[in-house]
């Protein structure tokens, strides 16, 4: 099914509806095309179920950027935001039939929990409740992409994602691009969100750690080099009497470059670059 934004989803009572079966203590957010697009939703605070509905069945008035036209803006659905938000909430994403060994290599007795799909073959979403006295640890994480475990392999485009800080899975029966809706494995409705298990406690432990010590080597990259363009700009303002060429690197080194994103480096100086 081919939906767009401008129009109200034809299960839209039914998507807004199901919102009632949702876990109380779950943070959602609003997604269209099971993506969320609030600038702020990773930290900002958890929006009502009302609104939500509102904004499935009712739409949202917008103003256009392009044309400075108003129009209306549907949602497709709703994802739960993962993590401490939603009370120490992990979801592990088993993208791809390929990553299913990886995720029982690591844990081979995994407890039943809720759970879901999105109707692809070999996609599914498990949830865990982080006990307490690892939600500490794992303040800071956010998530973990694994494509192989010992011998094991994923293919290419699968994947094993565990989920948790500023991360969301979208829930069902929300919209989905490629087959319609997603669709629930064991519902919140029957079934109880299980304890994550042992090894997936040690695992998301010592991923925390490595996320956390690759944290601090980017700050102490960054303020190294934020020391070296101070001194750059003292040596500048020294000695300014610098070659027309160095005195052009020194343009883009110091003023330039240091107010661009990587996206904008690539966007806008590669090309030129390449010319």
């Amino acid at each position: 099914m081919d939906w767009k934004i401008f129009n109200r989803h034809p299960r839209s009572a039914e998507i807004a509806k199901r919102l009632k079966t949702i876990p109380d203590k779950w943070a959602l957010t609003p997604v269209r095309d099971k993506r969320p697009y609030r600038s702020n939703w990773q930290h900002e605070q958890p929006v009502s179920r009302e609104a939500i509905a509102t904004y499935i069945t009712k739409g949202q008035q917008l103003i256009s950027q392009k044309t400075g036209k108003p129009y209306t803006a549907y949602d497709s659905g709703y994802g739960v935001r993962c993590g401490e938000i939603s009370g120490g909430l992990l979801a592990i994403d088993v993208d791809g039939a390929s990553a299913e060994p990886i995720l029982k290599a690591i844990c081979p007795e995994l407890p039943k929990t809720v759970s879901w799909s999105s109707g692809k073959t070999g996609r599914y979403q498990i949830v865990f409740q982080i006990p307490p006295e690892y939600r500490e640890p794992l303040k800071t994480f956010t998530r973990a992409v694994i494509r192989e475990w010992g011998d094991i392999k994923a293919d290419q485009d699968e994947l094993l994602e565990l989920r948790y800080n500023y991360c969301q899975s979208v829930l069902p029966p929300s919209y989905h691009p490629t087959t319609g809706k997603y669709v629930w494995i064991n519902s919140p409705e029957d079934t109880e969100v299980a304890y994550a298990p042992p090894e997936i406690l040690d695992l998301l432990v010592e991923l925390a750690d490595k996320e956390a010590k690759a944290a601090r080597e980017a700050e102490a990259k960054k303020a190294e080099r934020a020391r070296y363009l101070e001194e750059r700009r003292a040596d500048r303002q020294a000695y300014p009497s610098l070659s027309t060429a160095d005195s052009l690197a020194d343009i883009l080194e110091l003023d330039i470059l240091p107010k661009l994103d990587t996206e904008d480096i690539y966007v806008r100086l590669v090309p030129i670059r390449s010319l």
